[in-house]
């Protein structure tokens, strides 16, 4: 999604860039007069004229379109990146949560396994101790399959 969001901003930047381009030469079109060497303009020099101003009224209009199609594209992109931050940075950091809960988990485990059965004690507290820990390892991995879902 981040490399997503880099092209669509790079994107944005270069239709910035054109949407100037274009209307810098729509401008220039609708202003275009012809230099009149007699005394009157000639009928294919007014008409000329007045194609290039039509011209230079479309390229605006387009430009105008481009606004607003530049403008519903940044908020698109404000709410695709607002959903990466939020949603999937929740979810990265769950996992992480969760990785290390597995760990120690698993840890607790193993230090169980080595403990003497002749010390039953020792071995009753830690039996307790795991289900404990057994039944809130249980929690959160509902906990983190609940966020996939």
């Amino acid at each position: 999604i981040k490399t997503l969001i880099k092209k669509l901003n790079e994107v944005m930047v270069a239709n910035k860039t054109l949407s100037k381009a274009s209307r810098s030469v729509a401008e220039t079109l609708k202003s275009f007069k012809f230099f009149v060497v007699g005394s009157k303009q000639t009928e294919e020099e007014r008409d000329i004229e007045s194609s290039l101003s039509y011209m230079g009224e479309v390229l605006h209009r387009i430009e105008e379109a481009r606004d607003a199609l530049n403008a519903s594209s940044e908020t698109y992109l404000k709410k695709l990146d607002e959903f990466r931050k939020t949603t999937i940075g929740k979810a990265k950091n769950k996992k992480k949560e969760f990785d290390k809960t597995t760990q120690r988990y698993c840890t607790m485990i193993e230090n169980n396994a080595k403990i003497p059965t002749k010390r039953s004690d020792l071995f009753q507290e830690a039996d307790a101790n795991l289900q404990m820990q057994t039944k809130k390892f249980r929690e959160e991995t509902l906990d983190n399959l609940y966020i996939y879902t």
